[in-house]
């Protein structure tokens, strides 16, 4: 974390707003994994207002399903929802498939959370088949029910 504090400070110096926004956006993913939810909102905030501010749609999408993870993670899974559909909504404007995977996984952990299973089986199944098409076999094993993230 102190690597990442520096980073984005250096990034900072240099106005390389990208760069900043994508290392706020790694340490929202380390203080979640490490169940600091209200830091790493905090983090994933300012990623995307960053992002937002290059008009960046993947980007910011990356982030979206990010904050879902964490709000997944709290226990609030019908914002986890809202969010994870914003991001692949998002993600589904680009061609990149395995980010649209990965988000349509967690799209998929919050409807099965809220018990809309159809839809998450929909979601998964369509994750599945993006990563097959991509050859991403990791995303694979994670809609399968191993996944580390969230």
């Amino acid at each position: 974390m102190i690597e990442y504090a520096a980073a984005s400070y250096h990034f900072e110096q240099a106005e390389h707003r990208s760069y900043l926004a994508c290392v706020e956006n790694n340490l929202g993913m380390l203080y979640f994994r490490i169940n600091q939810c209200d830091e790493a909102h905090a983090h994933l905030d300012r990623a995307r207002r960053i992002f937002a501010s290059l008009k960046d749609v993947s980007l910011m999408a990356q982030v979206d399903e990010t904050r879902a993870c964490v709000f997944l993670q709290q226990g609030r899974v019908s914002d986890a929802e809202r969010v994870a559909r914003l991001a692949v909504q998002n993600q589904e404007k680009t061609d990149r498939h395995a980010l649209i995977a990965e988000a349509l996984i967690t799209h998929g952990k919050a409807l099965a959370r809220l018990q809309r299973y159809g839809a998450a089986l929909s979601a998964f199944r369509r994750a599945i088949e993006l990563s097959t098409q991509t050859g991403d076999s990791r995303l694979c094993v994670f809609a399968t029910g191993t996944c580390l993230r969230c």
